[in-house]
């Protein structure tokens, strides 16, 4: 498992989200497109996280391009659908997964039982 590869593409998600400039839409967008969408689930995430890490992907890539915006991905059609309320719920919901993440790490490195090392 590539839990350190998840954490990083975690950390820079939540960097672009709280840094970059512009509307939270287009941030949020670059966070996935450019980050999390990098992250293989059986590779990367313990099984604990697995379910709901592809929930969190489901609720941002539902919408598929139309035929007037055909260049648009999946994840630019159902973010451009959303209002910003619900654009910043699911900014929240990267930043709570992203410390889950950063938990499970913490526990990996852990010397014992339930830490590898």
């Amino acid at each position: 498992m590539a839990l350190a590869y998840a954490d990083e593409k975690f950390s820079a998600a939540i960097r672009t989200l709280a840094i970059a400039p512009g509307p939270i839409k287009p941030r949020l967008i670059e966070a996935i497109a450019v980050h999390l969408s990098y992250i293989q689930t059986e590779r990367d995430l313990p099984e604990e996280l697995r379910d709901d890490y592809v929930a969190l992907l489901d609720r941002v890539t539902h919408e598929w391009p139309t035929v007037s915006n055909p260049a648009d991905g999946r994840v630019q059609a159902t973010i451009g659908h959303m209002t910003d309320a619900e654009a910043v719920e699911i900014a929240d919901e990267i930043l709570s997964f992203a410390y889950r993440v950063a938990e499970a790490l913490e526990d990996e490195r852990k010397p014992g039982p339930s830490g590898a090392g």
